[in-house]
């Protein structure tokens, strides 16, 4: 397995040779709307990851699962109570209005507790491997504030595009709570029910504003529906991207301007605070 980090590291991938560190807690939140047909799948995946993971670090990993039912017109509320039963750890919340996958995201996020967010969605699945890797890494390199994997997509994806896509989505992430927090989570403003970009641009100052890991292996699965994201997009992907080829509607076009103004108000307010505590750390540094 390859890593990649975007950060100096300080142990060099044996356990036995990095000093002692406290086990952190994981969450994983999975957004669902209209996936009665999928949800079970993705959960069972969650849970055997979860195994995995509690199996090589330690069984009494803290560990929650948040589903986040986006008011979903089929029966997935239903099936996920169905398969949650009397399960520990997990918990569903159901909106009563549709806000889309960010703002649910962000619900899931503020009912959870760990130390370390995954996020999941309600159609795709985790390989078994995907969150131990994850936690792994953040234990051995402290000073990463994020690590993403590959992923498998079983379609044409032009291996430019394929990149692109695992540093845009947020199903392969492992992020700090704090991080999370600082950037203010996931955009929430009504343009992004139009232009439905919010987690490329949270990975965006994600990758901006902290030090990333890759961890060079496909460990989940983005899957391919009719309508869904993917599928959209699917005749620009299978093209080099210097091709041009806009997959963008009028409507979406029409409010990119104000998409990209409200991204760069909050990067500048992040800067701003980064730039704070640095001066401020910097200055007990020397006192």
């Amino acid at each position: 397995m390859n890593i990649e980090s975007h950060a100096n590291t300080s142990c060099n991938g044996k356990e036995s040779e990095c000093p002692e560190r406290r086990i952190p807690g994981v969450s994983v939140i999975v957004p669902a709307y209209n996936c009665a047909q999928t949800i079970i799948r993705t959960l069972q995946s969650v849970d055997r990851s979860l195994a995995y993971c509690k199996n090589q670090i330690a069984e009494n990993l803290a560990a929650e699962v948040v589903i986040v039912v986006d008011s979903a017109s089929d029966a997935t509320y239903d099936v996920t109570c169905r398969y949650i039963g009397q399960k520990n750890g997990f918990q569903i919340i159901q909106n009563q209005q549709n806000y889309g996958a960010g703002p649910s995201r962000n619900s899931g996020v503020r009912h959870s507790q760990g130390d370390l967010i995954f996020f999941l969605d309600g159609d795709d699945i985790y390989f078994e491997e995907h969150i131990y890797l994850c936690v792994d890494q953040m234990m051995k390199h402290p000073q990463i504030h994020y690590a993403h994997t590959l992923i498998r997509i079983d379609e044409n994806i032009h291996p430019k595009w394929q990149q692109r896509i695992e540093n845009s989505v947020p199903i392969n992430l492992c992020v700090r709570r704090w991080c999370h927090d600082l950037i203010g989570g996931y955009f929430e403003q009504d343009v992004f029910k139009v232009c439905r970009c919010e987690d490329a641009l949270y990975r965006d100052l994600l990758g901006t504003f902290f030090s990333g890991l890759t961890i060079k292996k496909e460990t989940v699965q983005h899957f391919r529906y009719p309508g869904n994201a993917l599928d959209r997009q699917m005749p620009k992907f299978s093209l080099h991207p210097d091709a041009g080829m806009d997959s963008l509607t009028d409507a979406q076009r029409a409010v990119m301007p104000e998409i990209h103004k409200i991204h760069a108000e909050r990067a500048d307010q992040l800067r701003k605070v980064l730039t704070h505590w640095v001066n401020f750390l910097g200055k007990s540094a020397a006192i």
